[in-house]
Order: C-alpha cells, then sequence, then structure tokens
C-alpha cells in the first residue's frame, strides 16, 4: 500500500484506504534480514468480524454498478461451466443461451418490460464524392445506357440542383417556405425520394440527422466532404471551389482561403519580417524554433523561400547552402531535433545534406574538406615564410595541447603582405 491521509475511490471502484505515515515502525526478522514494519505494511481488515467468525474477513464498499453486477455473479453463478463439444457442429445460438450470464438486477429490469435499446432520431446517409465520380451499382445484364441513367443524379448533384432553386426564388422574392441550408442539415427539412431521385419538402418535422458519409483523409474528396459541412447552399462542385470571387484549382485551396485549415501564412510572414531586421544566424534560429515548436504544413516551402536570407552571411562561399543547412541542424539538435525529422533525405540532399552528415564539423568549417585539402595543407605549410612558420607553431600547440598557457592570437596585417592571406586560411582550416 502507498501512504495517504485520505481514503479515496479510483476510477474502477476500488477502494484506496487512508494509510497515514506516522513514523512509527517496528522491526521483525524476515527470512533472516532485519526489515522495518510502518503502517503501510497493514492489510485492510475489520476486528468485529475477524473475533466472530475466527478469520481473516473484511467489508469493503460497492460503490459502483460494475462491482454490483461482479458481486451479483459471484453469488449466483454457480460452479464454473465449459462447453465441450464431441463433433465440429457449432450451434452459435445454443452456446450463446448456455454461456450468457444474467444478473439479478438485468433479469428485473427485463422482466418489468423496461426498455434494453431506444434510438431518438434516424439517421439519414449523405454521399459525398467528387465531380463525376459516384458509385455506380448495377445488376449483372443491365445495359450500359440504363446504367448511366440510373445513377446519372445522386443526393449531392441533387442537393446543388436544390440549391439553385432555392436561389433563384429568393432572387424573384418567392422565397417562402425554402431556406439555405447546409448538406448535412438538408435531411431536416426535405426527404430523398428513391423512385424519382430528388428531394422533397417534408410534410411533418421528424427526429432526423444528416451524416455525410466518412472518406480517406488527406485526399481532394476530404476537402470536398470539409467544404460541404460549412459551406452553405452550394451550387455546384465549381461553386465550391469560388471564395471572395477567387476560384482555387483545389478544394484544399480553397478550405485555406476560407480558414477551414491551418496554413503556414502565418509563418511566411514572420520569417520575411525577420528577414529585414535580423541577421542571418538569427533567421536559422527563428526558423529551428519554428520547425520544435509551430507545427509547421510545409517546412520544404518555408526553406526554398527563405534559404537564401539564411545564408547570407556567406553569400561569397559555394557551400553557402550547405552551411547554412548545417547551422539549423545544429539548432535543431539543442532541442534533440534533427532535420529529417521535418524532411526527407531527398529533400535535404539537395541542398548539400549529405556532405555534412559525411563529413560533420562545425558549420564555419570548409564542408567540403578532404584528402585533397589536407595534402594541398601540407604544400602550403612547407611553403610559409620564418615568421608564418613561428605563428603556426605557436597556434597549433596551443590547440593541440590542452595544457598550453597561449590561449589567445591576435592577428594583424594588410592583406597581401608579410602574412600571405591565402595561407593563413589554409593553415587556419583544420584547427577551428
Amino acid at each position: 500500500m502507498q501512504a495517504r491521509d485520505t481514503t479515496e475511490v479510483d476510477g474502477d471502484g476500488h477502494v484506496l484506504y487512508r494509510c497515514q505515515n506516522q513514523g512509527r515502525y517496528i522491526e521483525k526478522r524476515v527470512r533472516g534480514q532485519i526489515v522495518r514494519l510502518d503502517n503501510r505494511w497493514v492489510v485492510p481488515y475489520n476486528p468485529y468480524l475477524i473475533g466472530q467468525f475466527n478469520c481473516h474477513i473484511n467489508v469493503e464498499i460497492c460503490s459502483f454498478v460494475k462491482t454490483v453486477k461482479y458481486l451479483y455473479k459471484y453469488i449466483f453463478k454457480g460452479p464454473d461451466r465449459g462447453v465441450v463439444e464431441t463433433d465440429e457442429v457449432v450451434d452459435e445460438i445454443k452456446d450463446f443461451l448456455e454461456g450468457r450470464y444474467v444478473a439479478a438486477q438485468e433479469a428485473c429490469w427485463r422482466l418489468f418490460g423496461f426498455e434494453t435499446n431506444n434510438k431518438s432520431h434516424s439517421i439519414c446517409r449523405l454521399p459525398v464524392h467528387l465531380s463525376g465520380q459516384q458509385y455506380v451499382t448495377f445488376k449483372e445484364g443491365t445495359s450500359l445506357d440504363s446504367v448511366i441513367d440510373q445513377n446519372a443524379e445522386t443526393k449531392l448533384t441533387k442537393f446543388f440542383e436544390l440549391n439553385c432553386h432555392i436561389r433563384a426564388l429568393i432572387a424573384s422574392g418567392n422565397q417562402g417556405i425554402h431556406m439555405l441550408l447546409r448538406y448535412m442539415d438538408l435531411p431536416l427539412y426535405y426527404k430523398w425520394d428513391v423512385k424519382n431521385n430528388m428531394w422533397e419538402r417534408r410534410v411533418r418535422k421528424i427526429k432526423v440527422f444528416g451524416r455525410i458519409n466518412m472518406v480517406p483523409i488527406g485526399t481532394e474528396v476530404f476537402y470536398l466532404r470539409l467544404l460541404l459541412t460549412h459551406v452553405e447552399a452550394p451550387t455546384s462542385f465549381e461553386d465550391l471551389l469560388c471564395f471572395h470571387d477567387i476560384v482555387h484549382p483545389m478544394y484544399k485551396a480553397a478550405c485555406i482561403a476560407r480558414g477551414l485549415l491551418q496554413d503556414d501564412s502565418e509563418w511566411k510572414n514572420c520569417l520575411q519580417d525577420a528577414t529585414v531586421i535580423v541577421l542571418p544566424k538569427q533567421v536559422r534560429r527563428l526558423f529551428a524554433t519554428l520547425l520544435v515548436f509551430g507545427q509547421t504544413l510545409d517546412p520544404l516551402s518555408l526553406l526554398k523561400t527563405h534559404l537564401d536570407a539564411m545564408s547570407d552571411d556567406w553569400r561569397n562561399d559555394q557551400n553557402c547552402y550547405c552551411k547554412a543547412i548545417f547551422s539549423i541542424e545544429e539548432y535543431l539538435s539543442s532541442s534533440d531535433k534533427h532535420l529529417t525529422d521535418f524532411f526527407n533525405i531527398e529533400e535535404l540532399n539537395e541542398f548539400g545534406y549529405s556532405n555534412i552528415v559525411d563529413v560533420g564539423g562545425d558549420s564555419n568549417d570548409n564542408i567540403d574538406f578532404d584528402n585533397q585539402n589536407i595534402t594541398f595543407l601540407e604544400e602550403d605549410v612547407g611553403r610559409l615564410n620564418e615568421e608564418q612558420y613561428i605563428v603556426f607553431n605557436a597556434v597549433t600547440t596551443a590547440v593541440l595541447n590542452s595544457d598550453s598557457p597561449d590561449r589567445l592570437f591576435f592577428l594583424d596585417g594588410p592583406g597581401g603582405t608579410v602574412y600571405g592571406n591565402g595561407n593563413k586560411w589554409n593553415c587556419r582550416m583544420p584547427f577551428e
């Protein structure tokens, strides 16, 4: 048991008794070892029942329906039963009748004739499909023309026709009892005439719900379903694509324009503002933060749009994109994330990610540093003059020897003079 100051009941109806940690304990030898026993070692018990029946017996509170039914079943179920068949005949009805258990309270409920189930509303299923892609059913031997005629109109296409008629009545001032409805609200006021394939106005109101059929998420028909759920009285498939006089090419784009789906416009504006007022390093840090916490929908598009700004401090370097990508990877690693958590390897290789993985190193290093560069470096060291070689030895000694007292160096001199800018750069690379 665990120490607790009050008695509690968990979600399954089990009682968690009060067990105060008062600091009192006794020591008892168990299997050759001294064990401290406190209140947590005391199991629930009833002193009166123990004395009355001279056995371990206890009382539990039954506060949940499951517990009550369990007790009835435990007492009245009789001996355990098993079904043994000597042949392969399976009588599922007989097995159910012999194997089921009806508790006393359930039997009383049925004897009194109380309802065991009830349905207050009926459900009208509403199909959803793309233009000209409705499901077609037909019997074998039916002619093609007959199949086309029978399946040309659906509940959805007739819904569009009905909306055209209602909008025409409203425009002429003869609206009457008609109103603009969403697809899922249509069964409340109209019923489907199966024989004539059309929606008819209900004479009396009944309890009914309209429910649009489920479709695979992420598909165009899914976004069509989303539009039908929110758009009032559309007149055609093309009408659903139009919003504020702009016809969108896809239903997903129409959903984004209506604000039914989240998009990356906020992050695009954020990065666009950042490229104007902060340094490229800060833009890279911001982009990494958006990847981790912003839940971007299309991070690749954001990366391609703003990669020039994020690599602007290496503008004259042919590996500027590669260095910017690796810098972003470093920021992500501080949050225990990696670029591969947000991008495919193929997408990253477009910016030289494979070179980063193969070589590694700091984002300020030459990413393409290889054996050929090392050969050039050795040749450059041999061409150093006396003063350059002294500086080279002092710096390399400080880097390779952690106990060296020389830790800070200041290099000064006009370009192209005694220091030799090109040799200085090549000798510096492997020690940064």
